[in-house]
């Protein structure tokens, strides 16, 4: 349907303000179909709605590799967030909450607990329904919501797909919009190309070590086990890739040439681009019981001595993400 000007401004005098972002598309796109639905733009009160727990229960049947495979990660980030108020959930291709974390006053308020439907034909231009709606990520802010009572949110989205690219379900992180950061998109489209990998059996393991020969025995270790393997050689390459390549886990030496293990584990962990990456620290130096504590002290998640313990890396790379542990011989 083609507006003329005097319908588009009457339009938006209905939601009574204008979206911040207009050049968006996606958001002009999604309120038209909004108004094509016969949605209220103003209900008094938000309208929740939830599926009965029979069906929930197929749902949750239907999408357990997705449940699995996101929960840990999503699980992590929320962690990550400490104090800020949020809440991070994944949907099914319908809209249908299946998990979620954070703050749980605000999941209740909002319907963001498992079995409520937020899909765009339900509730309007939200993050999970207009990621699903579009197949696009998206940043739905302030009164970028087609329905009112949801002015005072922000919601960053990404759809999830299956290894063939069918669209299978979306993740949607909200917060206050006092509390946005528009950014953090890039971090949400991230988490879920972390579950498709998770999903595609492709998680990728940084391997930071010195020893070219100890590095590419670690490396060999988890490519026979399914992971992707990538390498580096020194605490500022480290510190790159990590940011640059965001990989699922971080095997980390602590005796590396340019800065201690120990330093560059606290660094990863305190930096919001990395900090919910797992990291396993090893060392065939540091082996003794203080050392150990140090390594959990700055945030480690796990902690090997090599040699000895270096056979069982795959299984504590399974463990530190949540993952069954079917490791190969």
């Amino acid at each position: 349907m083609a507006y003329t000007p005097k319908e588009w401004l009457s339009f938006l005098q209905q939601l009574q303000n204008a979206p911040p972002l207009l050049e968006r598309p996606y958001i002009r796109e999604s309120w038209q179909r909004c108004r094509e639905r016969g949605l209220p733009p103003a209900p008094e009160h938000p309208v929740l709605r939830r599926v009965d727990d029979a069906e929930l229960k197929k749902r949750l049947e239907a999408s357990n590799e997705l449940v699995e495979a996101a929960a840990p990660i999503l699980a992590g980030f929320s962690a990550s967030l400490g104090a800020l108020q949020h809440v991070i959930y994944a949907a099914d291709r319908d809209g249908i909450v299946l998990w979620s974390a954070g703050n749980s006053t605000a999941m209740l308020t909002y319907g963001l607990t498992a079995g409520y439907d937020w899909s765009e034909a339900t509730m309007g231009t939200n993050g999970a329904g207009t990621a699903l709606a579009t197949n696009h990520p998206v940043a739905v802010i302030g009164p970028d919501h087609y329905e009112l009572p949801f002015h005072s949110s922000t919601c960053l989205a990404a759809p999830i797909h299956s290894r063939q690219g069918e669209l299978i379900g979306a993740i949607d992180f909200s917060t206050n919009v006092s509390d946005a950061d528009p950014s953090q998109l890039a971090q949400v489209i991230r988490l879920a190309h972390q579950i498709e990998r998770r999903l595609a059996g492709m998680l990728a393991v940084l391997v930071v070590d010195d020893s070219e020969a100890q590095r590419y025995t670690m490396k060999r270790m988890l490519s026979k086990n399914g992971f992707t393997a990538l390498g580096a050689a020194t605490a500022q390459d480290a510190l790159d890739k990590a940011v640059i390549l965001r990989p699922d886990v971080i095997v980390l030496d602590v005796s590396l040439p340019d800065e201690n293990g120990f330093e560059v584990c606290k660094k990863l962990k305190s930096d919001k681009r990395t900090k919910g990456i797992p990291i396993v620290q090893v060392s065939a130096v540091y082996t003794q019981e203080d050392a150990v504590a140090a390594g959990y002290s700055v945030g480690a998640d796990a902690y090997l001595v090599h040699p000895a313990e270096t056979q069982d890396l795959p299984k504590v790379v399974c463990r530190v993400l949540g993952m069954k542990v079917t490791t190969a011989a």
